[in-house]
């Protein structure tokens, strides 16, 4: 007799509790202002904050953002590669490469897409390609390595690179 999908899920569920690998998230309060966050009423510092540079409290870019709703609405839309380019997209790819003088820019909706999209596409140009990644790395990274030529070190493990890589 074949388990019901719903006992298969209660199952896995049970044993990553059992391992003590389920996640349970923390309700927080964000400030606007910086990078603390109230938790059960408790003031704590977010070490971990993806507000890069407090960018999402400043005023400049808060205002920018509030004209841009004016002009472009809300919404995620879609992925550039089906529903299109906008020219905020355009724009700042165009800011980016004037910033870091470079000839151009290409901007990925996330860090892990980049990773991912990056060293799967030097794969697929750069003949005979070995990638030397630690096993520690990100897992964007070795989601974009899985169909890859590669060499996986132990972590910060200079030894373990010097003794099984030949470098020509």
């Amino acid at each position: 007799m074949k388990e019901n999908y719903l006992s298969i899920f209660a199952k896995n569920v049970d044993e990553i509790k059992d391992n003590g690998l389920y996640r349970n998230f923390i309700p927080i309060a964000n400030k606007s202002d910086s990078y603390r966050a109230k938790v059960s009423s408790k003031d704590i510092t977010l070490w971990s904050s993806q507000d890069f540079m407090a960018m999402g409290s400043n005023k400049e870019v808060q205002d920018t953002i509030y004209k841009s709703i004016d002009i472009l609405g809300l919404g995620a839309g879609g992925s550039r590669n089906i529903s299109g380019n906008t020219k905020a997209h355009e724009l700042l790819e165009k800011t980016l490469s004037e910033w870091h003088k470079k000839e151009s820019s290409l901007l990925f909706n996330s860090g892990y897409v980049a990773n991912l999209s990056t060293l799967s596409t030097l794969n697929s140009i750069i003949s005979g390609c070995i990638f030397i990644s630690d096993e520690n790395n990100h897992n964007s990274i070795i989601q974009g390595l899985k169909n890859t030529k590669k060499f996986i070190f132990k972590h910060n493990n200079m030894i373990d690179i010097r003794e099984n890589i030949i470098l020509y």
